[in-house]
């Protein structure tokens, strides 16, 4: 069956694709490779949501792994957003992850991939991801950005609108990271 996501990208213009190359590709789960096959590289509405590229994917599988280690190869990415948070479908079973390194949680949602897509990232974007945090920014993030915390929640920060600024997303990750021991 084919992922079908047309509800999101409905509601969601895309602002960027970035191209991929593709011609080697191939992944164990057939729904993130159709998805990152279509979508690889796109941000959506201004950076409210990215889909990774097969070559950022990759990357930022080593890294989520490394902060997560009781879940490696356990899931694959596919995106992330606006606050760097980045999401992964458990491979074999219809479970979503979602990497949060600023709580230094994994939530589970249990849920399909097109049904987070096409119900969580529409009818629930603001309970999802905090949709109306990211549009009260009035900012447009490049496809390694985000909207990091000025002062981590771990030293004391809250996310509040004064609080973000842009920031690479890889930077912001390993900033948490060392973090993550305090």
């Amino acid at each position: 069956m084919r992922l079908n996501i047309n509800s999101f990208i409905d509601s969601n213009p895309i602002s960027v694709r970035n191209e991929d190359n593709l011609s080697d590709y191939f992944l164990i789960d057939k729904q993130v490779s159709d998805l990152l096959k279509s979508y690889g590289g796109c941000s959506f509405s201004n950076g409210l949501f990215r889909i990774h590229s097969f070559e950022t994917m990759q990357k930022w599988q080593r890294i989520v792994e490394s902060s997560f280690g009781s879940y490696k190869g356990n899931f694959l990415l596919f995106g992330f957003d606006w606050a760097g948070r980045q999401f992964g479908k458990q491979i074999d079973n219809e479970v979503i992850y979602l990497f949060d390194i600023n709580f230094d949680e994994v939530y589970k949602l249990e849920t399909t991939i097109s049904d987070f897509f096409n119900i969580d990232l529409v009818d629930f974007k603001e309970e999802t991801i905090n949709s109306n945090q990211f549009f009260n920014l009035k900012i447009t993030l490049k496809f390694n950005e985000i909207a990091g915390l000025k002062t981590p929640l771990k030293l004391g920060g809250i996310a509040s609108q004064e609080n973000y600024e842009i920031i690479d997303s890889e930077v912001d990750w390993e900033i948490n990271e060392q973090l993550k021991s305090l």
